[in-house]
């Protein structure tokens, strides 16, 4: 089996967009993963007209400043400040909420639960089949479980599927992918 590079990737900054596309995926060595928040408004803030006189824009721009909260939290690697704002986010969006669903999966994935992030980004994915990212993840959470000809194969797909990317190439680079 080869072994995955510890070649550095770009740090994840998560979109606040159903329509913008993806962080870069994860580096194995540095434990990070890329998430995108696709439930809220893009302009979403509660300073605006709206989010005071309407409940469902201020809804929305809470949810926003959850998300905020738990983004600047994981950044800082400050991961029981990200698990309590992930717990406010769990108030305000459904269960099945992608946005709270990838939250989770990048909190589990940072903490080290490999498996509840694996569940987690395998039911992103199967929501979301066109998430790059999401796949991506999936692709190098199973190769560092041991399946590097299974992630090698979903990267190929994606490849052959959504065209190249810089992070679906360091991805492949990482997993030891090779194009076919």
């Amino acid at each position: 089996m080869p072994a995955l590079a510890a070649t550095p990737a770009p740090e994840p900054s998560p979109a606040t967009t159903e329509a913008a596309p993806s962080p870069p995926p994860a580096n194995l060595a540095a434990a990070r993963t890329a998430i995108t928040v696709t439930d809220l408004p893009a302009t979403a803030t509660t300073d605006t007209p709206e989010a005071t006189a309407n409940p469902a824009a201020a809804d929305a721009a809470s949810v926003a400043l959850a998300v905020a909260a738990v983004e600047q939290a994981m950044r800082l690697g400050d991961l029981d400040g990200a698990r309590a704002a992930i717990d406010q986010l769990a108030d305000r969006l459904p269960a099945r909420s992608l946005t709270l669903r990838r939250m989770e999966a990048w909190h589990a994935h940072q903490s080290g639960r490999i498996v509840e992030a694996l569940a987690l980004y395998h039911e992103i994915a199967q929501r979301m089949p066109g998430d790059r990212n999401a796949a991506i993840n999936l692709a190098l959470l199973e190769a560092a479980q041991g399946d590097v000809e299974g992630a090698s194969r979903r990267l190929r797909e994606l490849r052959a599927s959504g065209g190249e990317s810089a992070e679906l190439a360091a991805a492949m680079a990482q997993v030891g992918a090779t194009p076919r």
